[in-house]
Order: structure tokens, then sequence, then C-alpha cells
């Protein structure tokens, strides 16, 4: 009859790394809330100031401020114009702060296995980039949508841009670095005929917003196993992160990456897993209708106030990532850096009934990620 050892028990110590591991977490989910509560609520998006108002003397004015349109025989007939290449290149931006990060190697978890575990991301942004329409006057900063920004400075910039309006706008912006916190479910899977898979949950939060993530993927194991060989392993996952509390618009942000790492044994109680790997991201982004005035009511204004974006085509987004996990018994954690190149797609939009067609460039810069990720695997 064939004897197989008697698995080994964990070393006593493991306790006190796990009650470690949940002491930095904890110390960290604090500092990042305590954050939120210093700028609260900065990070939301205001759209009714991605526009420009076009009155009957033939001034040019940006949305943002507020304006005695008496002054300029009102607003014309089409007096709000969308600056869809400010949304088209913030939605852009915030959709890599809410895509789906790889945070794992290519090998799953296994039959039955279970990973429970907290993320912080940290995202760049590139908060001071302007779109770059044709009319100089329409070259605005697309993250003056955010609410850290106050209307004040946005009026002063409007009435006369100079330098110092300039900056005063410019210190309003968001700060270069969008911090998120995720929580996130995995299920390892087996399904004949394919092999390992491997199902994800979670949902994340930008702190200083009021903004929410659902997240959902699927990674299937290409190749996994050989642990004793120089043979990598290899995945690919598709994923979905869709946003909730966003008012004016929808954003959507589906991906499909391909990673490889491999796995290495250090003094039989740590393991080492680098990988690295690639990711198409598609942002799906939706306008509503927003209203341009949302400072004065609607009984007070006889001229037009509302707009929608464009109807645009997907954006698609480019991202190189790279990372290690270290697994000490149940404990485990990961660090990850990730590079998403600049936008540059153009979506060419129809506009009925005319059968005109208008060019919105993605002018949304290249963003640099980190994330580290605390977990128990079992």
């Amino acid at each position: 009859m064939a004897r197989f050892p008697a698995p080994s028990l964990p070393n006593p110590t493991t306790g006190r790394w796990l009650v470690v591991l949940a002491l930095v977490g904890t110390t960290m989910l604090g500092m990042m809330l305590g954050a939120r509560g210093a700028a609260a609520d900065g990070w939301d998006l205001n759209l009714s100031r991605l526009c420009f108002f076009h009155t009957r003397d033939g001034a040019t004015l940006p949305c943002g401020g507020s304006y005695d349109f008496s002054q300029h025989g009102g607003l014309g007939t089409n007096g709000v114009e969308p600056d869809n290449e400010s949304f088209r290149s913030l939605m852009s931006e915030l959709g890599v702060v809410f895509a789906p990060d790889t945070t794992a190697p290519a090998q799953t978890l296994g039959f039955g296995g279970f990973h429970l575990g907290i993320d912080f991301g940290f995202t760049s942004i590139n908060r001071n980039r302007r779109s770059n329409l044709a009319d100089p006057a329409k070259r605005h900063w697309y993250w003056r949508a955010a609410e850290s920004v106050s209307s004040a400075a946005l009026a002063a910039y409007a009435a006369d841009p100079t330098p110092a309006a300039s900056s005063a706008v410019s210190a309003g912006l968001p700060p270069g670095v969008a911090p998120t916190i995720t929580l996130m479910a995995r299920k390892g899977l087996w399904w004949l005929p394919a092999p390992s898979m491997e199902l994800e949950l979670g949902v994340r939060h930008l702190l200083g917003s009021e903004m929410w993530a659902g997240i959902m993927g699927l990674k299937l194991a290409l190749h996994e196993g050989f642990h004793g060989w120089p043979i990598p392993e290899l995945a690919a996952r598709g994923a979905v992160s869709r946003l909730f509390n966003t008012p004016g618009f929808d954003l959507t942000i589906t991906s499909l990456d391909f990673s490889i790492s491999k796995r290495f044994g250090v003094a039989a109680t740590l393991s080492i897993s680098p990988y690295a790997g690639y990711q198409l991201l598609w942002v799906i982004a939706d306008s509503g209708v927003i209203d341009a005035r949302p400072d004065q009511a609607s009984a007070q204004l006889d001229d037009p106030r509302y707009f929608t974006f464009l109807n645009q085509s997907n954006i698609f987004r480019h991202r190189a990532f790279g990372g290690a996990r270290f697994n000490f018994y149940l404990a485990s954690l990961l660090l990850e850096l990730s590079y998403a190149f600049e936008g540059g797609d153009e979506a060419v939009v129809r506009i009925d009934p005319q059968l005109q067609t208008v060019a919105v460039d993605d002018r949304a810069g290249d963003q640099i990620g980190v994330t580290l990720s605390l977990a128990v695997e079992f």
C-alpha cells in the first residue's frame, strides 16, 4: 500500500505573519481613508464644465463659470457646444484608473483554491494636459471637470486668461496620482476540457470621490506546472470593470491580457513568483444629458442649456505590466508596476441628420500605476 507523508503543519510564526499582514493592511487603509477626508469628493466629476457657450454677439465662453449672458445678447440657438475631445481624453485616463489590474502571476490557484485580498493602487494622471482643438480659445484642461477646481477660478480664467488665472485653475486640479482601494476575491476552477481556470470578483473605490466599480474576470491557464523545470507558466485573462455613482456618464472597461511567470522556492518556506505581461483595454464611455447651467434653476432661463457628448467609438489603450508575488504559507504580498501608453486613437463621429463627420482625438497621456496587494491564499 502506498504511503504518503503527512502534511507538515505551518510554523507557529505563521500566525504572527498573518497578524502583521492584517495590521499593515489596516494601517494603509486608515491612511488612505484619512487622505479621502482631507480632500472630500475632490475627485468627483462635474461634466457641465466640459462645454463652451456661444453668445449672440459672437463670444465663446468656457463653461464652468457664472456669466451674465444679457451682456452678450443671450445665448444663440445652438448656444452650448460640448467639448468632445476633453470628454474622450478624460474618460480614457479615468478608464485606466479603474481598469482591472492583473495583480497575480500566470499560475492559477488550482482547483479549490481561494484568494482574499486588498489592493492599494496609485495611478498617475496628466492633470495639466489640455485638449488640442483648432481654436486656441477652446484648448482647455480636461481634468477641469474635477470638483477640486473652483468655479470662481474657472470664471476668472474665462474672463481674462492671464498666467495668474491659469495658475489658479491649475492649482485646483486634482493631484497627479489617483489613489484607489480594491477588495478582491479569487476562486480556482476546473472545467473539462479546459485546463485550470480562475474566477475573480472585486470592487474598487477611488478615494476622494463617490465613484465605485465592480470587477469580474476569468483567467485561463494556457500552461502551468513543472516547478522543477525552467519552463514558465502562461495565462490569458479577460475582465470587465463597470463604474457606479457617475452622474452624467457611464463607463465600462473591458480588458484582455496575457502573462508569463515562474515560481521559485526559497528556504522551503517562501516562494517568489515574478511575472510580466501585456494588456489591451477597451474603454466604453457613454454620455447622459448634461445641464450646462447647474447653478441656476430651469425656470430662470429661456436660453439653451442641455447637451450630450457625441456618441464616440471605443477608446483603445495598451498597457504593459510586471511584478512579483511573495508567498509565506497563507500570507501573500504582491507588488505590481504598470505602464499605460498614451492615447492617440481618433474617433470619427457622424453627426445626424447632416451626415457630417468630425474627428475627436484621445489626448490622454501615458500613465504609470503601482499596486500593493496583501492577501491570504488557501
